[in-house]
């Protein structure tokens, strides 16, 4: 049997397999399909050489960028925005905050919602939960129809304190359905049940503009897996979890980061082969590159993402960073003469210049293969064949902007970009008072082992990870992915009186949902459940999360709890003040089932031997002779020297001249920088 991951990027959609018997991995590597990426899923799946064992796949788990996608190029529905009457401007008034305090020509980012698509109809609930004013059914079918005229059908419903008695909007929802039976809706309190209106706006906002192109993705989905006999399919959430097609429908919202999810779970595998817990991984792939830390083996979490800034989508999710540097990244001047590289991408068409597929802009691909970093026989395993002269012209007039050479040109724009990665890096890490010599990085995607030596060179990290098949790690990593379920909601209280009671009810209440969902979704077995509190000092506006690590809700254990914060809060921010009054905010039950990790094919011993040399540019030596070794002929526990090229059928591996190879049993290359 077989258990498949797919994850469809900018550029290539990749395709992983994984022989649940003998742990053997086979992966293809397809051209993704924009217009409509199910082809390219598709296609990746009949060029994947399991033919007619396709009835023996265990389990399908994609990585879908339809919902990022949508959100980046503001192609989702038009949405009519339906709250309490007198607070229809909220997704427009936004924070007070500003994205540069002295720049005077920016302008808040723009709401996914016309301003005229906001109603207000009459219904309160207070904050206790308690009903001021009946919900005005009239009024609201009223609203519904003159949406209905406007051809809208989809519609976000925020109410006040919904996420204390959801009972409006859940007459809401009855009244909406009733009207307009195909309608699509989102509901505030099930979307992000917290406080803070303009977050839950916007994130309920956001769900409601992915819902119907979501639908009709998995929708197509379904019947193309059908037509192939793949029945046991699922979706990989933001969080790490996967969920079923259906779920995802219904939740478009919590597949943002559904790829890049998948990288930082196989980091995590990939890092622990080495024996390493703090890390950080780096995917570089086609159009862009995602950073995420680990610590002690853990991934870090996060429901604070922005679209852009000052435009939140708060669900859980694994904590990424994305900046736009990719293989395909394109190489410009300004009108100030200056160099720049990205963040827009040539993408999968026309793709870089040297793909020969019309592409005229330099990229940073186009780069590599002018220095000798790339083999331009030898570009995914020989299936595409680069063109080095078409590289080179293009190198050759972006060096005639800025008075360069051909390859001074291409050895600046390798520089730039990793000095772009290098910022985000550095704030991912030292920002956040990590020390990046206590990290290692596990580097992957079709262009990040390409950079990854030479950037952790610049960040201070000694020990660089390439996994085998890099170019399909985020895919390798869904086959890896546990069913994981979040809920958090808002419930006030304070240290100097809060009631042990609601607290055991609530968490009682949020476990018995994250159960019932993983149950749902087809789990079985044991399920680990961990909870947590959101806390703060009084007076201040953002809380922290702290595990709760005990059962019984007694003084002595939320003393203890109290206690974690003091240290959390300190740890964080350089001082606690014990003697204020601190406030709980919210509770969160986070319900996990470990998936089996994949038993990898153990290779046999060959002593590494290069195949041939070539001459490769290094930014710390120039161009010097370097030794060209095929990844399949490294085999285990393989030492080798730098300057070394790595070439996969996937990936090319750069070791720099002062660094040394090795390999594990498995043939994971660790790259040691002195």
């Amino acid at each position: 049997m077989y258990r498949v991951g797919i994850d469809t990027g900018g550029t290539f959609t990749d395709f992983v397999s994984i022989d649940e018997d003998s742990g053997e991995i086979s992966i293809t590597k397809t051209s993704s399909t924009p217009e409509n990426p199910i082809d390219g899923v598709v296609n990746s799946i009949q060029e994947s050489g399991i033919g007619d064992e396709l009835t023996d796949i265990d389990q399908s788990i994609h990585g879908t960028t339809v919902t990022t996608n949508a959100l980046i190029e503001r192609t989702g529905a038009e949405v009519g925005y339906i709250t309490t009457k007198g607070f229809t401007d909220v997704p427009f008034i936004q924070r007070i905050n500003r994205k540069g305090h002295y720049d005077l020509q920016w302008d808040k980012p723009k709401p996914l919602v016309e301003r005229k698509h906001c109603r207000g109809v009459t219904e309160r609930t207070n904050y206790r939960g308690e009903e001021v004013t009946p919900l005005n059914e009239e009024e609201l079918r009223e609203t519904v129809r003159a949406f209905a005229d406007e051809g809208i059908d989809t519609f976000a419903v925020m109410f006040l304190f919904s996420y204390v008695d959801p009972t409006h909007e859940e007459q809401a929802e009855e009244i909406i359905l009733d009207e307009l039976p195909d309608a699509h809706v989102s509901l505030s309190h099930q979307v992000y049940s917290k406080w803070r209106e303009y977050e839950r706006a916007s994130t309920t906002l956001a769900d409601a503009y992915l819902k119907p192109d979501m639908r009709s993705y998995v929708d197509e989905f379904d019947r193309r897996m059908n037509d192939l006999d793949i029945t046991n399919t699922a979706i990989m959430k933001s969080n790490g979890g996967i969920m079923l097609p259906e779920a995802a429908s219904d939740n478009p919202v919590h597949t943002i980061t559904s790829g890049p999810a998948g990288g930082a779970i196989s980091a995590r595998y990939f890092g622990s082969q080495f024996g390493f817990d703090d890390i950080v991984s780096l995917d570089m792939g086609g159009t862009s590159c995602d950073i995420s830390v680990l610590t002690e083996g853990t991934q870090n979490y996060t429901t604070n993402f922005e679209l852009e800034f000052g435009l939140p989508i708060n669900v859980p999710m694994i904590d990424i960073a994305t900046i736009g540097a990719g293989g395909g990244s394109i190489a410009w001047v300004d009108e100030g003469g200056l160099l720049n590289v990205g963040p827009r991408s040539s993408g999968a068409t026309p793709g870089p210049a040297c793909y020969g597929r019309g592409g005229t802009s330099p990229t940073v691909t186009d780069a590599h293969l002018v220095l000798g970093r790339l083999n331009p026989d030898f570009f995914l395993g020989g299936k595409l064949d680069l063109d080095k002269k078409a590289a080179y012209e293009v190198m050759s007039d972006l060096g005639d902007e800025i008075g360069m050479s051909a390859e001074e040109a291409a050895a600046s724009v390798l520089q730039i970009t990793n000095n772009n990665m290098q910022s985000a890096l550095s704030a991912e890490l030292v920002e956040r008072g990590h020390d990046p010599q206590q990290f290692a990085m596990v580097s992957f995607g079709g262009a990040g082992p390409l950079h990854a030596a030479e950037l952790a060179d610049k960040a201070g990290i000694s020990n660089v990870v390439v996994p085998i098949h890099p170019g399909v790690a985020s895919a390798t990593g869904l086959v890896m992915a546990d069913g994981r379920v979040d809920y958090e909601q808002t419930m006030a209280m304070r240290s100097d009186g809060y009631d042990r009671d609601q607290i055991e009810s609530m968490f009682d209440s949020l476990i018995e949902r994250a159960v019932t969902d993983l149950e749902t979704e087809g789990f079985e077995g044991e399920i680990d459940v961990s909870m947590a509190m959101g806390m703060r000092y009084l007076g201040e506006n953002y809380e922290i999360e702290v595990p709760v690590g005990f059962t019984g809700v007694t003084d002595e254990n939320m003393a203890t709890l109290f206690e974690r914060f003091h240290d959390r809060h300190e740890e964080l921010y350089g001082f606690a003040n014990t003697d204020e009054v601190i406030e709980v905010i919210s509770f969160k039950v986070t319900a996990l089932q470990t998936s089996a990790s994949p038993s990898l094919a153990e290779l046999p011993e060959i002593e590494a031997e290069a195949k041939e040399s070539r001459d490769v540019y290094f930014e710390e030596t120039g161009v010097i002779e370097t030794g060209i070794y095929h990844r399949d002929n490294l085999g285990g526990n393989a030492i080798a020297n730098g300057p070394a090229i790595v070439e996969d059928t996937d990936a090319t591996t750069v070791v720099p001249p002062s660094a040394t190879l090795e390999t594990d049993t498995y043939g994971n290359i660790l790259i040691r920088l002195e």
